[in-house]
């Protein structure tokens, strides 16, 4: 059962990673996780069938390719991934929230 939080929260965890991104993890229990990324180039996700990708924009300018498609997502922007879809990039410079399972 969810319910909102009853004392101040803050990251459960943080990524330093050398790769184009940031990670926070910002929120996590049985039934989602949900990760902030600090994304100043390229980074390849993979959308899995255990789980959907949702991806909003916090800001910057943030682009999703996909074979042969790319959008471009600006603050407040949402985009749904549904399980099984593979590989795609997020590239660009900015802040988003990923939820999955």
């Amino acid at each position: 059962t969810l319910a909102p939080a009853t004392r101040p929260t803050k990251a459960i965890a943080t990524l330093d990673v050398l790769a184009d991104y940031n990670l926070e993890i910002l929120a996590q229990c049985d039934l989602f996780t949900v990760s902030k990324f600090d994304l100043h180039g390229n980074c390849g996700m993979v959308a899995g069938k255990e789980s959907f990708h949702s991806i909003l924009a916090l800001s910057g300018n943030i682009a999703l390719s996909y074979k042969n498609e790319s959008f471009t997502l600006k603050k407040g922007d949402s985009l749904f991934i549904p399980a099984g879809m593979g590989e795609y990039v997020v590239n660009g410079t900015g802040e988003f929230l990923l939820t999955t399972l």
